[in-house]
C-alpha cells in the first residue's frame, strides 16, 4: 500500500470516529459511496454537523488535502470568524456575536425581536426570525420583514385593518385576540395560525385564508359574532377544537375541494356542504347547540368542550360517530341520571361528567386507555361503576366524592390509579386491586371513611403519600397469599397490617398519620421517618432506630422544646430536618 493510501485510510478511520456522535449515518453512507476517497466537499457537508473552533481544527490534521479546508468558506459557520479567513459575510447565531465592521454582509440567524429589527435593519442586514410580541411597539401595520408574530403580539390593539407581509411564517397564540376594531385582515403567505389567534374579534367580518396555511389552532377565531364570510384552503391539514365557536352571523364558507378533511363544527358544515362539499371531521360545539338543539346529529366525530354543559335533559343519546367526548361535554347537567356510551367512543376528556349530581349509572365503552382527569368528579349519586378492559390509567380525582360510589370493579390492564381518584368515596368498604398495578398515587383513597379491607396487587412498585390517610375503618390489608415479604415503600401502619397475614415489609415509611396513631416514637424496624413527620412537634427528647436510613425533609423542624436527638453517624438528611429547634444542642450533622 502506497504512502497515499495510507492516509486515505487514515483519514477515513480518523474522521470516522471524530464525527460519529454528530451524524454517524452521514459518515458512513460518504464512505461507503467513495469507499475511503473523501474529497473536500464530502467534508465540508460533515461539517454541518460541527459545533465548536475544535472541531474545524481537527479536520485540518486528518490529511494533507484539508489543512486548508476553512479557507473555502465565504461565511461563518460557527459564530467565531477568526478561524475563516476568506469569508465575506458574517453570520450572527447568538445576541453575543457581534457584527464586525471588516464585512459587506451580515445574517442574523437567531430570533430577533421588531424592536431591534428596526433599529438595526438595512440593506446589508439579512434577518432571519423576527418576532413580533407583547412588548413591541403597536403599529397599524407591520412592515415586510416579520416571521413571527409571538404570544399576545397585537393583543387588545386598537387597530381597525391590517395588512400582513408576505414575509410573515406563522401568527401566534392570542396574537389579535380582544382586537375588538378590527373588520379586515389580510393574511399574506402564513403557514400556521395559533390557538385563539383571532378570538374576540368581535366586528371581523370575513377571512380569506390563503392556501399556504396548514394548521389553524384550537378556538383561533372563537366569539368572532359578526364574520359572515370564510375561505378556507383546500390543503389545510388541521383545524382545531372550538375554532368557529360562536360565530353565530357566518353565512357563507368557500372550499375547493369535494371532500373537506379539516375539523369544523356542524354550523360550518353545514355551510360547506352547500358547495356540495362533504366534511369528514364535524364536531358539535356549544354554539352549534344553541342554533340546533340538544339532539346530536347524525355524522359527527367529536362533541366539543362544554357542549352540554348545564343542560337539562334526564337521558343521552349519542350516535355511533361520536369517538371523542372533549372537556367538560356533559359538566353540570344535573339531571342526567344514567349513561351508555357506544364502542364507537375513544377518547374521553378531562372532566366529562363532572358535577353531573343525579348520575346514578355509566356504562363506559370498551376501548378507552384511561379515565380522564376529574371525569366523574362529584358525580354524588353513582353507585357502582366497572371499569372495562383495556384501561391503563385511572387519572387524577376521576371519581372523586363519589359520595353514595360502592363498587370498583377493575380490568386486568390497570397499571396506574392516580391522585385523589377515589377521594372521599364514603359508601366505599372494600378495594381490590388487580395483580398489573404498579402505582397508587399519592392520597388516591384518602377520606374513604368505610373502607374496611384492601387487597394490594404482589407487583406494586409505588404506593404514594397517604394513599389511605383518614380511613379510620380500615382493618384489612392483604396481598398474595403465597407472599411472604413486600417490596413497595409503604406507611407503618399499612406495614402492619401486611405482617398480620405473615406478610413482611422490606421499605417502611413512619410518616405524620403514624405518629398520631403510634404516639410512643419511631418504631424499630422503620427504614425512613417522612417529610415533616414530627413538624412542630411538642417533643424534648427523640432516639432514633439503627433501622432508619433517611430523614426526610423539615422532619423535625420547629421542634423549639427538642432538646436530644440521638442517631446513627450514617444516616442520610433532607433539607432543613432541624431547622428552627433553637434547645438542641448539640445538632446532628445534617451535612454528612
Amino acid at each position: 500500500m502506497n504512502t497515499e493510501e495510507t492516509s486515505t485510510t487514515e483519514s477515513t478511520s480518523t474522521l470516522s470516529e471524530f464525527s460519529m456522535s454528530k451524524s454517524s449515518d452521514v459518515i458512513h453512507t460518504t464512505a461507503e459511496l467513495y469507499k475511503g476517497k473523501l474529497t473536500v466537499s464530502d467534508v465540508r457537508r460533515v461539517g454541518l454537523f460541527f459545533e465548536s473552533r475544535a472541531d474545524f481544527i481537527h479536520i485540518t490534521f486528518v490529511s494533507k488535502k484539508f489543512q486548508d479546508f476553512v479557507d473555502g468558506y465565504r461565511f461563518n459557520p460557527i459564530s467565531e470568524t477568526k478561524l475563516f479567513p476568506s469569508i465575506e459575510e458574517q453570520h450572527l447565531y447568538t445576541p453575543k456575536d457581534l457584527p464586525s465592521p471588516r464585512y459587506k454582509q451580515y445574517v442574523y440567524r437567531y430570533s430577533v425581536d421588531y424592536s431591534f429589527f428596526l433599529a438595526h435593519n438595512c440593506e446589508n442586514c439579512d434577518f432571519r426570525t423576527v418576532t413580533f410580541t407583547q412588548t413591541s411597539p403597536k403599529p397599524t401595520q407591520i412592515g415586510y420583514g416579520v416571521t413571527h408574530i409571538l404570544f399576545k403580539g397585537m393583543f387588545s390593539n386598537t387597530l381597525e385593518s391590517i395588512a400582513l407581509p408576505k414575509s410573515l411564517i406563522s401568527i401566534g397564540e392570542s396574537a389579535f385576540e380582544n382586537c375588538d376594531w378590527l373588520t379586515a385582515v389580510t393574511l399574506g403567505g402564513i403557514s400556521e395560525m395559533k390557538r385563539r389567534c383571532f378570538a374576540n374579534c368581535r366586528r371581523l367580518k370575513e377571512l380569506n385564508v390563503p392556501n399556504t396555511v396548514k394548521l389553524i389552532g384550537d378556538h383561533s377565531f372563537a366569539n368572532c359574532s359578526l364574520m359572515t364570510s370564510l375561505t378556507l384552503p383546500s390543503k389545510l391539514k388541521f383545524i382545531g377544537k372550538g375554532c368557529f365557536n360562536n360565530c353565530v352571523g357566518l353565512v357563507k364558507v368557500h372550499t375547493q375541494c369535494r371532500i373537506y378533511r379539516g375539523l369544523v363544527s356542524y354550523h360550518v358544515a353545514k355551510l360547506i356542504s352547500m358547495n356540495i362539499t362533504k366534511c369528514a371531521e364535524i364536531e358539535f360545539t356549544a354554539s352549534d347547540r344553541e342554533v340546533h338543539g340538544n339532539v346530536i346529529p347524525q355524522n359527527i366525530k367529536i362533541l366539543g368542550e362544554e357542549c352540554f354543559a348545564g343542560c337539562m335533559f334526564d337521558t343521552l343519546k349519542i350516535p355511533k360517530s361520536v369517538i371523542e367526548i372533549d372537556t367538560k361535554a356533559f359538566s353540570k347537567c344535573t339531571r342526567l341520571e344514567g349513561v351508555v356510551l357506544s364502542d364507537s367512543i375513544k377518547i374521553i376528556e378531562d372532566g366529562a361528567f363532572m358535577c353531573d349530581y343525579s348520575l346514578k349509572e355509566v356504562v363506559l365503552p370498551n376501548f378507552i386507555e384511561e379515565i380522564s382527569e376529574n371525569c366523574f368528579l362529584w358525580c354524588r349519586s353513582l353507585v357502582s361503576i366497572t371499569i372495562p378492559e383495556n384501561v391503563r390509567f385511572i387519572r387524577k380525582s376521576a371519581f372523586e366524592n363519589c359520595k353514595a360510589l360502592s363498587a370498583i370493579n377493575f380490568p386486568n390492564t390497570l397499571e396506574v390509579i392516580g391522585d385523589h381518584a377515589f377521594a372521599f368515596c364514603d359508601e366505599l368498604k372494600e378495594i381490590l386491586l388487580p395483580k398489573g398495578v404498579t402505582s397508587l398515587e399519592g392520597e388516591c383513597f384518602i377520606n374513604c371513611s368505610s373502607l374496611s379491607k384492601v387487597v394490594l396487587p404482589c407487583g406494586l412498585i409505588h404506593f404514594g403519600e397517604n394513599v389511605v390517610s383518614g380511613c379510620d375503618s380500615l382493618r384489612e390489608i392483604e396481598t398474595n397469599p403465597h407472599q411472604s415479604t413486600f417490596s413497595a415503600k409503604v406507611p407503618f401502619r399499612i406495614a402492619q397490617l401486611l405482617l398480620k397475614n405473615n406478610v413482611k415489609c422490606l421499605d417502611i415509611v413512619f410518616t405524620k398519620e403514624d405518629r398520631l396513631v403510634f404516639p410512643v416514637g419511631v418504631p424499630l424496624g422503620v427504614q425512613e421517618i417522612g417529610h415533616g413527620c414530627f413538624f412542630g412537634a411538642d417533643i424534648t427528647s427523640i432516639q432514633i432506630p439503627t433501622s432508619v436510613t433517611l430523614i426526610d425533609d423539615f422532619c423535625f423542624f420547629n421542634c423549639r422544646k427538642l432538646r436530644s436527638c440521638t442517631v446513627k453517624d450514617t444516616v442520610t438528611f433532607g433539607k432543613n430536618c432541624f431547622g428552627d429547634c433553637g434547645m438542641l444542642n448539640p445538632k446532628p450533622d445534617t451535612e454528612a
